[in-house]
């Protein structure tokens, strides 16, 4: 029984028809990470702790990422989710720098949670991000696919390392923009002035002579040879690789031999 031929679809539906392919070269990268540096420093200031030696460092993510934290979402005004923070012991490590070994009481636990929510807020101030409330989408493998642009941020924290999970669309905002450099096309002008400040080796060609052996052998300085180029037919001018250039006649320039440049076309085709 013969089937009918239906429309063409794609073997894997979920996957958009078309995504732009989007990627960061290091030195844009590193750009952003000055940015965040600049945060984090404003943040340790603040709270009166020392600047990690250490800065972030940022690559593009991938799926073996995902498993690196419990995410927290940073979203738009909107609601959609942009970027992602390892939601790591921040509370509990930034409770020990502040105040050591002390047993834990109520008022440390809520200082350590406090100068951490502060430096996540700083961060999604930056992103131009509000921190979402709990519960929140995590990060996806379509989120960190190949050239999708997301970008995976460590930022060092003692003991720990702040993890960011920035898509294209946050990270965007924190690579500078640079204008393409566009140079103006020279003006054009004629041959003459463009070569006129060049030396050009040029050499003039007239018809050669036939001498048989024996003539050649009874040659003496200041013998006149007949040459096989008549009075008024003009030369050759070639260029260094004996390429023919212009037509030339011999002329006289003061007390300088010279000559006068015609078309070459005025050369005969059986001129050499």
């Amino acid at each position: 029984m013969g089937g009918t031929a239906g429309p063409a679809r794609a073997c894997a539906p979920h996957v958009p028809a078309w995504r732009p392919l989007r990627g960061w070269s290091q030195s844009q990268l590193q750009s952003a990470c000055q940015r965040l540096d600049t945060v984090q420093a404003a943040w340790s200031l603040a709270w009166g702790l020392s600047a990690p030696a250490g800065g972030c460092t940022a690559r593009a993510a991938g799926a073996a990422d995902l498993h690196l934290a419990t995410w927290v979402a940073l979203t738009t005004s909107d609601g959609e989710v942009r970027a992602w923070m390892g939601d790591t012991m921040l509370g509990a490590d930034l409770r020990r720098i502040l105040w050591g070994d002390v047993p834990a009481g109520p008022l440390a636990a809520a200082l350590g949670g406090q100068c951490a929510a502060d430096l996540q807020s700083r961060l999604a101030s930056l992103l131009g991000l509000i921190v979402a409330p709990s519960p929140s989408r995590g990060p996806t493998v379509d989120d960190v696919a190949p050239w999708s642009g997301a970008v995976l941020v460590e930022q060092a924290l003692a003991p720990r390392r702040q993890l960011l999970l920035l898509s294209a669309e946050a990270i965007d905002p924190l690579i500078p923009r640079v204008a393409p450099q566009r140079s103006e096309p020279a003006a054009l002008v004629g041959l003459d002035e463009a070569l006129r400040n060049r030396r050009l080796a040029l050499q003039v060609r007239l018809a050669g002579c036939t001498v048989d052996l024996g003539a050649l052998a009874g040659l003496r300085i200041d013998d006149v040879v007949r040459l096989d180029h008549g009075l008024q037919q003009p030369a050759t001018v070639t260029d260094g690789q004996g390429r023919p250039c212009f037509a030339a006649h011999l002329a006289r320039r003061g007390d300088r031999k010279a000559i006068v440049l015609a078309p070459l076309a005025s050369v005969p085709k059986e001129f050499p």
